[in-house]
């Protein structure tokens, strides 16, 4: 009978281990995070009429601010709204700073290949653009702004938008 209680025992203690040990984390989930969303710094809306199959353009953009030193980066997206027409944009963003202290902030020149690109093609360069493709260091400060955009291959009627924004980042982004 002392065999049997023991053995009811040991059997009690097994399931009950058997239970403990069932109960054991799958999966443990620690989320640690860094936020650095870029503010956008200006922001224009401009209409250009196009009826020569090549040209330019140089439109101000004012004045902007960059708040600190940092990182700036162009952002484009075009939009073809009528799909008749074929065309390549090109363009330069200039930013002339507008105090020149004696240690001297030097224009910076981000140049802008293939913007939009509608029914053709584009070849460019493959090197890496700071300031279009990549981040580019900026001391903060005021800067007058330029667009420069110029066009090839235009060709036959429709619409199209193109959106460019100029970012900034106290970090790579």
């Amino acid at each position: 009978m002392l065999h049997r209680i023991i053995l009811v025992a040991i059997g009690i203690a097994l399931a009950g281990f058997i239970a403990f040990a069932s109960i054991t984390n799958i999966f443990v989930v620690n989320i640690r995070g860094v936020v650095n969303v870029p503010r956008q710094i200006f922001e224009k809306s401009i209409e250009i009429e196009i009826n020569a199959s090549s040209g330019s353009r140089t439109i101000d953009l004012g004045t902007v601010t960059i708040p600190g030193d940092g990182y700036f980066k162009i952002e484009a997206q075009g939009s073809i709204l009528d799909k008749g027409f074929r065309i390549v944009v090109n363009g330069v963003l200039r930013l002339e700073p507008v105090y020149k202290p004696l240690t001297g902030n030097s224009s910076i020149n981000i140049s802008m290949p293939c913007l939009l690109v509608v029914n053709t093609t584009c070849y460019r360069v493959m090197v890496i653009i700071p300031g279009y493709d990549t981040p580019l260091r900026i001391p903060g400060g005021e800067y007058r702004a330029s667009l420069d955009i110029a066009w090839g291959e235009a060709e036959g009627t429709g619409s199209f938008q193109l959106v460019i924004k100029g970012l900034y980042s106290e970090n790579p982004f």
